[in-house]
């Protein structure tokens, strides 16, 4: 009989960590192809090291925004294929009129927004111009997608100068534009959609969850991305919640966090207190 809380595909072998001695704990996603069975201590300093390899310049000299070898994006499940988040998403946007994802990548997440919610308008940035274009085409049929090839802070701005009736909708942001060259600005985007909009949630992508290492994270300039990481840039004065996930990770799931600002709808807060995702 298998003991409660332990994963009975647990194999009774060490880390599999070079030089790591400890008993494996999880299955954990070492790398974009391939999995391992390693200790929960090790998985900081391997995601650490993913970070790196994610945020770097992949042409040297190379402008990021044109870098001609960055890999490919490969079309993947909408949201890392978590059913718990796609669930979460799907509770929030009833809420809001409006999406807004910074980093498209390949646009899996985008596309599957937008074809559950055709009334739902969508826009997406993406900095890096062939990914860009890539997801443009791969969008192409959605009239209610608009890929906009550049920075977020640039896109945000676009919203401020160009679009100010967008501003007065709820929106729900999905933040995940942190990696390839273009450094971190999670926390200028932040500071932006709270000073901009009036309310909605916003949902940032490769959070620390608080106790569970198995979900992957990103690392920036060695500060982890997570509540103390963002901390600094929320308004107090409009903060509503934050949440996070409350299950157990697969080998692929990231992390991710839950930011409830400004004008919600009545019961809003309630709804996410009691509902499971």
């Amino acid at each position: 009989m298998a003991t409660p809380g332990v994963d009975p595909r647990l194999p009774n072998q060490p880390c599999g960590v070079a030089d790591c001695e400890n008993a494996a704990e999880v299955l954990f996603k070492v790398s974009d192809k391939q999995e391992a069975w390693i200790c929960r201590s090790c998985i900081p300093d391997i995601l650490k090291a993913k970070s790196i390899l994610k945020n770097q310049i992949h042409t040297e000299g190379a402008d990021p925004r044109d870098d001609p070898g960055r890999p490919a994006m490969i079309k993947q499940e909408p949201f890392h294929g978590d059913p718990h988040l796609q669930g979460l998403v799907n509770l929030l946007i009833p809420e809001v009129a409006l999406f807004v994802e910074t980093g498209t990548g390949a646009g899996s997440s985008l596309k599957w927004v937008a074809e559950q919610y055709p009334w739902l308008l969508c826009w997406s940035c993406e900095a890096h111009y062939p990914t860009a274009k890539k997801a443009q085409q791969y969008t192409i049929t959605l009239n209610n997608v608009h890929i906009f090839d550049g920075l977020s802070t640039e896109l945000l701005a676009l919203f401020q100068n160009q679009m100010p009736g967008l501003i007065t909708r709820r929106g729900l942001f999905w933040l995940d534009a942190h990696s390839h060259g273009f450094g971190c600005t999670l926390l200028e985007e932040i500071e932006a959609i709270q000073r901009l909009w009036r309310g909605g949630f916003i949902l940032i992508d490769d959070f620390v969850v608080p106790g569970k290492p198995e979900f992957g994270y990103d690392v920036n300039e060695d500060l982890t991305i997570g509540w103390d990481y963002v901390k600094p840039a929320i308004d107090q004065s409009k903060f509503r919640g934050l949440w996070g996930p409350n299950y157990e990770a697969r080998s692929q799931d990231r992390g991710w966090g839950l930011i409830g600002f400004g004008e919600l709808m009545d019961g809003a807060v309630d709804r996410l207190n009691t509902m499971e995702y």
